[in-house]
């Protein structure tokens, strides 16, 4: 099945994480088809997304939540069936200056 698992992680200090592991707990995830990343380039361009290490095994990104939070919410009606989890009541904790740790996965 193409398409990507999309983790997205807290950061365990809250700041820009600048090392491979440097992530807390998990707060959402979801199973996207092949066009399930076309949210990233925009934040990428408005300086709201940085990619940390390529390649799709996986492929890190530290994300603003400002941009992210909203994307989170819209990914429940995008995700593969039954593939959507997401820990609103931590979510709903997030501020918007906070960083977070997108953890994504080609599945090809």
């Amino acid at each position: 099945m193409l398409g990507w698992h999309i983790f997205i992680y807290s950061t365990k200090s809250g700041a820009v994480p600048r090392v491979i592991g440097d992530h807390g707990e998990l707060l959402a995830e979801w199973r996207a088809a092949g066009h399930g990343l076309d949210w990233l380039p925009a934040l990428i361009d408005q300086g709201d997304a940085v990619e940390l290490v390529a390649g799709g095994y996986p492929t890190r990104y530290r994300v603003l939540a400002l941009g992210m939070l909203p994307l989170i919410q819209d990914a429940r009606h995008s995700a593969r069936a039954g593939t959507y989890q997401a820990r609103t009541e931590r979510l709903g904790r997030c501020m918007s200056d906070e960083w977070f740790v997108v953890e994504v996965w080609d599945e090809s």
